[in-house]
């Protein structure tokens, strides 16, 4: 829990400090103080006073280096050199920083209560200072790195004589030997599903993603396949879609039905029937594989597609937390999230959903070496107003500060520059030149054959009226007169929806368009609920600053006070220049 204005208001913040160690958990504060739990009083001896606690952000970004403490403490009753020679030592040892407030003679949490600012492990213990306490030790507690091994596909599950062993139709199956190695591709969203290109018109994309040979039926069976008849696997897992769109190399489609079948070892994967007879699509001959090079039986399915007015084909594969399709950003996220072995913060990235959702992505991965985490911050996290960052729970987000504006994230408090909140800093620039953008554009809608972009978007300053494809903002149009002209072009394989890619391109030249200052303020403990990536309101006779909209990117406990340093925009939009 975080502790709101209210309750930090003439409050005392309490550090609390544990540390288990053989067993035992060792409870430290500043002063000796008992805390009440729903397993009786706990007692936390004193001594906590020379500690460093700072919180940093990189905005937007990905920061998985949660930010160490150092310490130093006595231990009561403990030789560390004694220990130290029997074999034990403090590092490695699971440890916990967390605050509860004092207030009108009592502590007003209970231990379930407290806000949690840190947990790691101890490391780098310091003992056996002649000049200090047999149990005097310093140290740094480190957070336990996070373990992003998991990949995005099974890795069982690749085209091969033993997996499609007795598959559909049993010994009657002929396997297609090009395909073999190929792994089952896993689809999601809609990449197939009409788009708007840059004249305004609706248009559908080609080749979505690829289908591979599976083998061909090498006898009749009535009612059920026909001698030549091919299968060919479309995804590695159940999908929303009955019917696809398949498009041979020529370009020549069919709509075909979605198919289930398991495998050897019990993934189940989605197929289609390419029948021998009557369909336009390049068929394989069923005589003899030899020769027959994969290229020249090439397939690729479209998966939303609109074959006629009010009808529209399934997409991919299904959204197992919340229903429908696999689609929305949010869901992505955390369905590739799940894969990774990381302790994640699920409540904190769910809360957050009615945000990411706005974004919808969709396409295919078919390379088992394909790491989750590295995929989704490399194609997803990279083009949403989010950091991944540490937290005590697991990987949580952190919104950016560019939704100020869009009235997703506002000014939550407002302070008043005074004897309580003071400027301890010269102002400096954090922003490069080179990092300004003020037009980009996004390459959209993947074609796999050509592996190149069919459309694109692009955010600047003028606006050109005749095109779907260009759109221009504010924040363009003054950085550009402020900076001169700075432009990025980006591409992404996975999205197919020029509405999402819109937001993307705003959404970069937002948080691009103008530099940053950075300055530090020291401020009273009362304005402890403030944190990191909360904006703030600031009035500043000193900074002639009127309610301008700051970011916290960092907080430290100074011992008495809390130092935060703030980010503030040279943007005349936001921020008003006065004299």
């Amino acid at each position: 829990m975080k502790f709101s204005a209210s309750e930090f208001e003439a409050a005392e913040p309490v550090f609390l400090l544990e540390i288990e160690w053989r067993g035992i958990v060792h409870r430290f504060a500043k002063v000796a103080i008992d805390i009440a739990s729903n397993d009786g009083d706990l007692h936390y001896v004193g001594g906590l006073e020379d500690f460093e606690y700072k919180e940093v952000t990189d905005i937007v970004g990905i920061n998985i280096e949660q930010d160490s403490i150092s310490a130093a403490l006595i231990f009561n009753d403990v030789d560390f050199v004694q220990e130290w020679r029997k074999g034990f030592v403090l590092d490695g040892s699971r440890a916990e920083l967390s605050i509860v407030l004092f207030k009108n003679g009592a502590v007003q949490q209970t231990y379930e209560e407290r806000q949690r600012l840190f947990v790691g492990y101890v490391s780098g213990s310091v003992f056996g200072d002649p000049l200090e306490p047999k149990g005097f030790v310093a140290f740094s507690i480190d957070a336990k790195p996070y373990d992003f091994e998991g990949k995005m596909l099974n890795h069982l599950a690749v085209i091969s004589p033993k997996t499609m062993f007795d598959v559909i139709i049993g010994p009657d199956m002929r396997l297609w030997y090009d395909s073999h190695g190929k792994a089952y591709p896993f689809v999601f969203g809609f990449p197939g599903e009409p788009y708007i290109n840059n004249n305004g018109i609706p248009e559908t994309p080609t080749f979505c993603t690829p289908a591979y040979i599976i083998g061909l039926a090498s006898a009749t069976v009535e009612g059920k396949y026909e001698y030549g008849d091919t299968f060919i696997l479309i995804a590695g897992h159940r999908v929303d879609a009955t019917e696809v769109y398949v498009r041979d190399q020529n370009y020549a489609f069919a709509s075909l039905e979605v198919f289930e079948a398991v495998d050897f070892y019990g993934t189940l994967f989605s197929y289609v029937k390419l029948p021998a007879v009557g369909s336009p699509l390049k068929k394989p001959i069923p005589i003899s594989a030899a020769g027959q090079a994969e290229t020249e039986y090439e397939y690729w399915v479209q998966w939303g597609a609109e074959p006629s007015v009010g009808v529209k084909y399934g997409g991919g594969a299904l959204n197992t937390s919340g229903g429908g399709v696999l689609t929305s950003a949010g869901d992505v996220i955390l369905y590739a999230l799940s894969l990774t072995n990381a302790l994640i913060d699920w409540q904190a990235w769910s809360s957050i959903k009615p945000l990411l959702d706005g974004y919808k992505f969709a396409g295919y991965i078919n390379d088992i070496e394909v790491g989750a985490w590295d995929w989704v911050q490399q194609n997803i996290l990279k083009f949403l107003p989010v950091e991944a960052r540490a937290g005590v729970d697991g990987l949580r987000p952190l919104v950016s500060l560019m939704f100020l504006q869009s009235g997703y994230l506002a000014s939550a408090y407002h302070v008043i520059e005074g004897s309580d909140f003071e400027l301890d800093s010269a102002i400096e620039m954090v922003t490069e030149l080179d990092d300004i953008v003020n037009e980009y554009t996004l390459q959209f809608v993947w074609d796999g054959k050509s592996d190149s972009s069919q459309s694109a978007h692009t955010v600047t300053a003028q606006r050109n009226f005749d095109s779907a494809a260009i759109d221009s903002t504010s924040y363009a149009w003054t950085s550009q007169n402020k900076y001169g002209v700075h432009q990025r072009v980006e591409s992404s394989y996975y999205i197919f929806d020029r509405d999402t890619a819109a937001k993307v391109c705003k959404d970069m030249v937002r948080s691009r368009a103008f530099a940053f200052r950075q300055f530090d303020c020291v401020a009273n403990v009362k304005y402890g609920y403030l944190n990191v990536g909360d904006v703030i309101g600031l009035t500043s006779d000193t900074l002639y600053l009127n309610d301008a909209p700051v970011l916290i990117v960092a907080k430290a406990w100074i011992g008495e006070a809390w130092r935060f340093t703030l980010h503030i925009e040279d943007n005349p939009n936001t921020t008003e220049h006065t004299t």
